[in-house]
């Protein structure tokens, strides 16, 4: 019975904050849930939410996400494909507390000025910014690569530990 609560409450917090950041619950699977996002932003910021809100919860267990970019199979409210696939393995290599994503996911928040290529480019970035008196980068995010492992079905992985900056929240 305890285990049945703590299964439903852990699936609508993880509901509710998905849609609340705008993403999409594709489906929930007792301790699991899948979610789509229309933008790496988005996602990257629930993901980090879910962490965030599930630690702080002395009686929920620790999260472990797994994130992918690109394009998916849509058929009967379900997602499907190499992404999914994807996302799922990097679930089950992910630390504790965590959040894993794929190089095309750090490549797209990079893309869209959420995170710096690199800290040593953030530097770089907002030492400019000073110099021209403007304000530097206001990146949400951070990527620290991870060793590159093989994942089964899908070959080799580098695998990005996302967190936040400045542990600001959006």
């Amino acid at each position: 019975e305890e285990l049945g609560e703590l299964v439903e409450a852990f699936e609508t917090t993880a509901a509710d904050l998905v849609a609340a950041r705008g993403g999409r619950l594709i489906k929930t699977l007792g301790d699991e849930v899948l979610y789509a996002a229309d933008d790496a932003g988005t996602a990257a910021d629930i993901a980090l939410l879910l962490v965030e809100t599930m630690s702080n919860d002395p009686t929920m267990p620790e999260l472990r996400v797994g994130m992918a970019f690109g394009t998916v199979t849509t058929r009967m409210g379900d997602v499907f494909g190499t992404t999914v696939n994807l996302a799922s393995r990097l679930t089950s290599i992910a630390p504790r507390d965590a959040v894993l994503v794929d190089s095309a996911f750090a490549e797209e928040l990079v893309r869209t000025g959420d995170a710096p290529a690199s800290e040593a480019e953030a530097a770089e970035a907002a030492a400019a910014a000073e110099k021209e008196g403007e304000e530097p980068p206001g990146y949400r995010f951070a990527l620290q690569p991870m060793w590159q492992r093989p994942v089964r079905g899908l070959g080799v992985v580098e695998p990005w530990l996302l967190t936040r900056r400045n542990g600001g929240g959006a």
